[in-house]
């Protein structure tokens, strides 16, 4: 079936700009569905009534709900768009420093097995969460994003015209180009998985409009799951220094996620005051020793937490 699938970066929420190669990008879905779906939230009106007591009489919907998830690649050409949407919050003005994230129009359109175009437009969405994942195994090679949708309203007159086949990105990350540091050290020949998983505490504001007219930003949830080989034991006993006190568990600098392209174009995801707040190891006699780790940043006041630097962005 084909399918083609959209994101546009709102400036003012539920207003769609014209999309250009600044604030939209075409998703290479490869050959999983996005499923991004519209749900109305449903009332039910019990009545006492005659030959039957108590039984369904009216049901219909005044609100509705739009999520789902996206499922792609990692790609140079669409890293700054994620940056700005959904990698990092974005922060305010002095003097408070608000964080917050943009809302996103999502365009899709599909050609039905009877052949008719159908078409999609959810406005004011707000995408939630993400996970950049990768592993030695063949076949995940590529650098995986999977993002979250939460929002939004949907237009149920939108058209949306299919993209040009050069609107497609190809610089794709692999996991070949990933290192990992802790305290300036790769770990680039040991790990084996790597999955780095971001929420964003956000909460839909439902006022009397069918659709979310503003959101409530309130943090975040980074945090990376590393499976490596046990190639030193330097590692649990960090984790267990946590029993002395934090400033000994933690890595507090030099700590970072890189993914390269090529020697110009990376993603890089600093991150401070690391702390292993899990870490098993795998011991089997007769197979390699290796651990999994769970590392999370904590707050710093002069580097913040995490952030997100794209080298040359497309």
């Amino acid at each position: 079936m084909r399918q083609w699938l959209q994101i546009i970066k709102e400036s003012t929420i539920g207003t769609t700009p014209t999309a250009d190669s600044d604030n939209s990008i075409w998703i290479d879905i490869e050959e999983t569905d996005p499923a991004v779906n519209l749900t109305p939230v449903m009332f039910n009106i019990r009545s006492a009534l005659p030959r039957r007591g108590v039984t369904n009489r009216i049901s219909g919907s005044a609100q509705d709900t739009i999520s789902g998830t996206i499922n792609t690649a990692l790609y140079h050409e669409h890293a700054n768009f994620w940056e700005a949407t959904v990698f990092e919050p974005t922060v305010g003005l002095s003097p408070l420093y608000l964080p917050s994230l943009p809302t996103v129009t999502i365009n899709r359109g599909w050609a039905d097995d009877g052949g008719t175009v159908r078409y999609e437009q959810y406005k004011r969405c707000m995408l939630s969460g993400y996970t950049l994942t990768g592993s030695n195994e063949g076949a995940g090679a590529p650098i995986r994003l999977s993002v979250n949708v939460i929002g939004g309203e949907y237009n149920s007159g939108a058209t949306i015209s299919p993209p040009a086949c050069t609107a497609f990105p190809t610089h794709l990350y692999l996991w070949s180009g990933v290192d990992f540091k802790l305290d300036n050290t790769s770990l680039k020949s040991y790990i084996r998985s790597i999955s780095m998983s971001v929420t964003h505490n956000v909460a839909p504001r439902m006022h009397a409009n069918r659709y979310p007219d503003s959101y409530g930003y309130f943090g975040w949830n980074p945090s990376f799951q590393i499976g490596m080989d046990m190639f030193s034991h330097a590692y649990r006993t960090q984790f267990l220094d946590i029993r002395t006190a934090f400033a000994d568990a933690i890595y507090a600098t030099n700590n970072k996620l890189e993914l390269t392209y090529d020697a110009d174009e990376k993603v890089t995801f600093d991150f401070y005051n690391a702390l292993f707040s899990a870490l098993d190891p795998q011991r089997p006699p007769g197979g390699d020793h290796t651990q999994n780790a769970t590392i999370v940043p904590y707050y710093d006041c002069t580097n913040y937490d995490m952030t997100c630097t794209i080298t040359n962005p497309a």
